[in-house]
């Protein structure tokens, strides 16, 4: 030690001086001595501290945390965008089934299949806990009824997905067994892929500013919906009747047409929901 005191001494004529200046030469010396040893130490301490699983996972949610929950009003305004942050990923679930089912586009179903099990799936999960937790705070009546609320268009935007998911399957197996439709049909296809698409969005977004006018639209634009799906039915019949259209394809047609029937339904429910919740008493959630 005592050339490093006669290093310290020197340094200057003041005690504190001192030692202050032998603190600095030894931190820079021991970060010196341990630099070339950096990525072992950070192995080491993670050895002796290891991360937990739930530290690992990514983060699901984008607006949504547990620390909202003493605060009501901005809770449900935040499940509230959480919630239309899944119905827009959904709404594009059900474009690219369309490119999956009308172009044979297997990437798109792929992606399908992905979002759903990955996103949709496990986000709704995380939503409506948060919401069940919410719940068990002292809301308002108009709180609690908002609450209910959100726990039903979970349901239905969750249902979207699983929808946009069986037709993605459907169009693998299109594809897996080399079936094609007819020029006409894939056109009432498509054109039935539009207005669902337009239908549902339009739903979304009247959830998304309470817009009763939306809503409104939303609802008027499913009831179109209905008469096109019975028309491309009927349609369909006569195809296979005057062997048109392949009877292989029959199965896989009629069932696209099902599950855009069904994310109408829910599209219309989303409306009547922002209507109803109008009614009773408006979209405030203090």
């Amino acid at each position: 030690l005592s050339p490093f005191t006669d290093l310290i001494s020197r340094s200057s004529p003041s005690l504190a001086r001192q030692i202050a200046n032998a603190h600095s030469v030894f931190n820079v010396t021991v970060s010196l001595v341990l630099l070339p040893f950096t990525k072992h130490i950070a192995r080491l301490a993670k050895w002796l501290v290891p991360r937990s699983p739930e530290e690992d996972k990514p983060k699901l949610t984008s607006f949504i945390d547990e620390a909202q929950h003493g605060l009501p009003a901005v809770a449900l305004t935040e499940a509230r965008r959480e919630l239309s942050r899944i119905g827009e990923r959904t709404a594009e679930m059900i474009d690219c089934g369309r490119r999956a089912l009308v172009r044979d586009d297997m990437e798109a179903a792929r992606w399908v299949l992905e979002q759903e099990s990955e996103f949709v799936d496990a986000v709704c999960v995380v939503l409506e806990e948060f919401v069940n937790r919410l719940m068990q705070e002292d809301l308002s009546v108009a709180q609690q009824s908002r609450c209910f609320q959100l726990k039903n268009l979970i349901t239905d935007i969750e249902r979207v997905g699983d929808l946009a998911e069986n037709l993605a399957q459907e169009a693998q197996k299109k594809v897996a067994h080399d079936v094609s439709f007819s020029p006409r049909a894939t056109d009432e296809l498509d054109k039935l892929f539009e207005h669902v698409h337009g239908t549902y969005t339009c739903a979304l977004l009247s959830v998304r500013d309470g817009e009763h006018t939306l809503a409104r639209r939303a609802c008027r634009l499913e009831d179109e919906f209905d008469s096109m799906y019975l028309e491309a039915r009927q349609a369909h019949v006569d195809r296979l009747e005057s062997g048109i259209c392949q009877p292989e394809a029959e199965v896989i047609f009629i069932e696209a047409l099902r599950n855009l029937e069904r994310i109408g339904d829910h599209a219309d429910n989303l409306g009547i929901s922002v209507l109803r919740n109008r009614t009773e008493g408006g979209q405030g959630d203090g």
